[in-house]
């Protein structure tokens, strides 16, 4: 019996090492049945039902070894294997411990603590672990790549394409290794290295999903969306059931204009991976631009990306703050784009006019290249915190920390939003403002700010937020230094009027075409400037054929791709009246081309993202400008350009009437929004703290 048993074991070593994981497990549970106490023969088993893709049956099966063997570190370190591939995280990081106490010395065990850290958010103490791990073991590949993915992570960027390099070196054959070098390298900037990393990794590997996204991604960033869409279409024939690589399509497609293509290959990617909210943001951002979509409609897919992040496991415990106190309201201002953006145009009035005895402010800043404007922000504020390299249950919890009364959203769907902390409800009320068009979805975010005109009190507000109006407008607009002198009116020169548009591709929809070539058909002499970065390529040729299509002679359309947020101001020099696009209307560009003595003319629509200008109008007693019907727009428009000398003085006089409106009166404005935190804070700040449960949400790691 004893020679059969041995044998049995014999050959099930035989065919675990071949990789025959099959016959191994059946050698081995016939040993077992021989006898059952073989400590070894059940960790053995354990690995090959793990490698067998049974890891329930690994985890009862290494269980049963350390039973009998509990000092076995092996299948203590290999159990907590089982159990993260099962979701039970914590457990396994029990088990890796307890794997390092009975041998220190356990490389393996450290390295895969240093996973589990990093999967739980606890990045520092995950390289720490792995450092140690690569001091027990110099040549430890996986230990090298483990950690130049958490320092990407941290932003030690140079640190972890020098670890990338060295796990390299040891296996120069990883894909994995190639790819996570080029998101570094491409990260600092070098495109040319990351092409060629990505390149690498895909001739090793040719449906690396990572490094077919960065090389699309990195295609983009250049202006190529033809490249970009050509690689993406590549990819998906080697890789079609890649949610992320659909969903980069579907990014493309929406920059082109091509909303529907676009849409639909966001849907294809959320049918792969429903539970993707960053791939569910990048659809509700560009379901914004689409005419065809019913606010309606829009609230309730914004609200199923909410339901998705779900409420709070179990009520936060928020500081005990009474309104009676003497002590300024703690306001927390949520962004990436504490920097050269449109955001900050309106921001940096609010943050200059806070009243300290009413306001304290504290900035969460996602800033991933602070610049000149960045500084500017950061000398506002009361308190600065750096989050970029943060988790999201970092945030939260940092943001309980600083005992924040009001949290205010800068982002909602646009990118590196941090939604996911609003969603885990660190503050009792929490706002949304600015950034985004359109409502969160979010139940935990309380309210939005806005107005009369973007919201009117007798008209559905297609939000989940309740309507904050600040009287008179939502914003404040602080007035470019860089954007130069206004300029003669152009059409007294050119002897026809020039309309033009500064917005992007995607606003520029079907019915946006329809309507302005109505305009230019009413006014045959005009002509039309469109000025942004993507009209070049088949983006171009397409735009000019859908006028040609609509018997607009092309040559009355001039595109003009050399456009940036820095340089876009001298454009304004050729054009007469701006016109606004719908169903997203501008807001930053009305403001400047007002700014720029350039009147825009508007269609006011049924959803806050065709209000924007709007509310700048109103507020600059501009409602002339205002449009409530296709046939109005045309009318309005025509009926400005047919009197040059009233343009003319309209353009010279309308800087230092803007200048002094209640548009750029941050003082005004900023008591408002205090006044509007206040009201809320009464109503909804003490109400939350009240009735809150005192049990702390997550774990205590999370704070």
């Amino acid at each position: 019996m004893m020679t059969s048993i041995k044998s049995t074991l014999l050959n099930a070593r035989v065919l675990h090492e071949a990789g025959d994981f099959a016959g191994a497990e059946r050698d081995y549970r016939r040993t077992l049945v021989g006898d059952s106490s073989l400590a070894e023969v059940w960790y053995l088993l354990g690995r090959t039902c793990h490698s067998l893709g049974k890891p329930d049956q690994a985890v009862a099966s290494y269980q049963r070894a350390l039973a009998l063997r509990p000092d076995l570190a092996e299948a203590r370190s290999n159990l907590g294997i089982a159990l993260a591939s099962l979701g039970r995280v914590p457990e396994a990081m029990e088990c890796y411990r307890e794997a390092i106490r009975l041998r220190p010395d356990y490389a393996e065990a450290h390295n895969n603590l240093g996973n589990s850290l990093d999967f739980v958010g606890l990045s520092r103490e995950a390289v720490v672990s792995l450092r140690q791990a690569i001091r027990l073991r110099p040549h430890f590949f996986e230990a090298y790549n483990n950690l130049g993915i958490v320092l990407k992570k941290l932003g030690e960027w140079d640190q972890a394409v020098a670890c990338l390099l060295e796990a390299i070196r040891l296996k120069p054959d990883s894909a994995e290794a190639h790819g996570n070098l080029g998101i570094a390298l491409s990260e600092i900037g070098k495109d040319a290295e990351a092409i060629a990393a990505y390149e690498r990794a895909l001739s090793l590997k040719p449906d690396h999903v990572p490094a077919l996204l960065g090389r699309g991604k990195i295609l983009a960033n250049r202006g190529d969306l033809e490249g970009a869409e050509r690689g993406y279409r590549e990819s998906l024939q080697i890789s079609p059931d890649s949610s992320e690589l659909w969903g980069g399509l579907g990014f493309i497609l929406c920059e082109q204009g091509r909303l529907t293509e676009g849409l639909d290959a966001y849907r294809v990617a959320i049918r792969l991976k429903p539970d993707s909210p960053p791939t569910w943001s990048n659809f509700l951002f560009h379901r914004n631009y689409d005419p065809e979509a019913h606010p309606s409609t829009l609230r309730d897919e914004h609200r199923q990306w909410g339901e998705l992040l779900g409420r709070p496991a179990s009520a936060p415990t928020f500081h005990n703050v009474h309104k009676s106190e003497s002590r300024p309201l703690r306001v927390g201002y949520v962004s990436p784009d504490f920097r050269h953006h449109a955001v900050a145009s309106f921001l940096e009035p609010i943050l200059a006019n806070h009243d300290r005895g009413r306001v304290t402010v504290f900035c969460y800043s996602d800033v991933a290249s602070p610049d000149a404007t960045t500084a500017r922000l950061r000398a506002y504020a009361d308190f600065w915190r750096e989050t970029r390299f943060l988790t999201d249950h970092e945030v939260a919890g940092l943001i309980r920390r600083d005992q924040i009364d009001i949290l205010v959203d800068l982002a909602g769907h646009t990118a590196h939003n941090r939604l996911a902390v609003f969603a885990q409800r660190p503050a009792p009320v929490e706002i949304t403002y600015l950034g985004y068009p359109s409502t969160t979805g979010l139940r935990t975010i309380d309210a939005m700010i806005t107005d009369d005109v973007i919201d009117p009190i007798d008209r559905p507000t297609w939000s989940t937020e309740e309507p904050l109006r600040v009287p008179g407008t939502f914003c404040c607009f602080a007035p470019p230094a860089e954007a130069g002198e206004i300029s003669p009116l152009p059409l007294l020169k050119n002897g026809f009027p020039t309309f033009g548009s500064f917005h992007k591709v995607p606003k520029l929809n079907p019915k946006v075409i329809d309507l302005w070539s109505k305009l230019l058909l009413a006014i045959p002499n005009s002509r039309l400037v469109l000025v942004r970065d993507l009209l070049k390529g088949r983006i171009g040729r397409e735009i000019l054929a859908s006028f040609q299509a609509r018997e607009v002679d092309p040559a009355r359309i001039e595109l003009r791709d050399d456009w940036n947020t820095r340089n876009h101001w001298s454009h304004y020099s050729a054009i007469d009246l701006a016109l606004d696009t719908f169903p997203w209307s501008g807001h930053t560009t009305a403001c400047e081309s007002l700014w720029m003595g350039v009147p825009v003319v508007t269609l006011m629509g049924d959803r806050r993202s065709s209000r924007l200008t709007a509310s700048v109008l109103k507020a600059m007693n501009l409602t002339d400008l205002i449009a409530e019907t296709p046939e109005q727009y045309i009318e309005i428009a025509s009926r400005w350009v047919a009197d040059p000398a009233r343009l003319a003085q309209w353009r010279i006089e309308q800087r230092g009437l803007m200048r002094t409106s209640r548009l750029c009166d941050g003082q005004t404005f900023t008591k408002e929004l205090e006044s509007a935190f206040e009201s809320l804070w009464s109503l909804r700040g003490q109400a939350s703290i009240s009735t809150l449960s005192s049990e702390p949400m997550g774990s205590p790691n999370d704070c």
